[in-house]
């Protein structure tokens, strides 16, 4: 997998899925926002973790700056 997620983008995910985990475990959200913030919050923790976006591809961002000097 190409890597397009640089260490500051790779920080604010994390950070917002905290935020998303911290939301979720104190009952902040029910219902549909709840399964809402769940999904988001996955997602952000999996391409964090993976350090590739599938949307940064075909729009050809990276903000990992190994990938844009290669």
């Amino acid at each position: 997998m190409i890597r397009n997620i640089g260490p500051a983008d790779r920080t604010v995910r994390l950070l917002l899925a905290v935020v998303g985990l911290v939301m979720l475990v104190t009952g902040s959200v029910s219902g549909v926002w709840f399964t809402v913030v769940a999904i988001v919050t996955a997602l952000l923790v999996i391409t964090a973790l993976v350090r590739t976006c599938p949307v940064y591809i075909p729009l050809g961002l990276s903000t990992d700056k190994v990938t844009k000097e290669s």
